[in-house]
């Protein structure tokens, strides 16, 4: 009750004495511990969003896991896998910069609270920071050259396209975009991706 109140008669606070309320301690305590919960709470939630994706190395069990998988056209159409996947992309750039590598495929990638890896058909192109997904090479040039690529260490001579075009989902835009590469040498990693995701850049 308040302290500089008290029921008169008639059954109504009738003001008897105006004081200046005072601020205990314990509202002190109070605030403190709450904003301390809260802050453990976010903190907690930062940290497992950032710990969502645990980054691999190029490991030669890589080279005995399944294909990589399309996204189908449900998931394409839901607001939470794009933000799963963008926040993917944002970790794969991170990688790349980190390793210096050309190129960072999504089963470089562990879920922690699960140790599942991801397999989804996704890899990000290191040199223009663009991830995609579902990629198909839709245009091979006739001209072709010599790329030397290496993966965990194995390191093959393949013959290819100098000039490629693919048709893909853009991660960071979310849409299907046909991308050419710039260059002989992206020609090669983009060509190398492809067929490591879906398995077929044998030992």
């Amino acid at each position: 009750m308040c302290q500089t109140c008290k029921k008169s008669s008639n059954g109504y606070l009738k003001n008897l004495k105006p004081t200046k309320l005072r601020t205990s301690n314990y509202h002190y305590i109070i605030v403190a511990v709450t904003l301390a919960f809260l802050c453990m709470y976010f903190v907690n939630d930062v940290v497992e969003d950032g710990n969502k994706f645990i980054f691999y190395l190029p490991h030669e069990d890589h080279f005995r896991r399944p294909p990589a998988v399309f996204l189908n056209s449900i998931e394409y159409s839901q607001d939470i896998i794009k933000e799963r996947k963008q926040s993917m992309a944002y970790q794969m750039d991170y990688s790349c910069e980190a390793t210096k590598n050309d190129v960072i495929f999504s089963f470089q990638y562990v879920r922690n609270s699960q140790n599942e890896t991801y397999n989804d058909h996704i890899f990000m192109l290191c040199d223009s920071h663009r991830a995609f997904a579902n990629t198909e090479i839709i245009y091979n040039s006739d001209e072709k050259i010599m790329c030397m690529e290496e993966y965990a260490g194995t390191v093959k001579k393949k013959i290819r396209s100098r000039n490629v075009t693919i048709k893909a989902i853009d991660i960071q835009l979310w849409q299907t975009i046909q991308y050419s590469s710039s260059s002989e040498h992206q020609s090669c990693t983009i060509a190398h991706a492809v067929e490591m995701l879906n398995n077929k850049w044998s030992v």
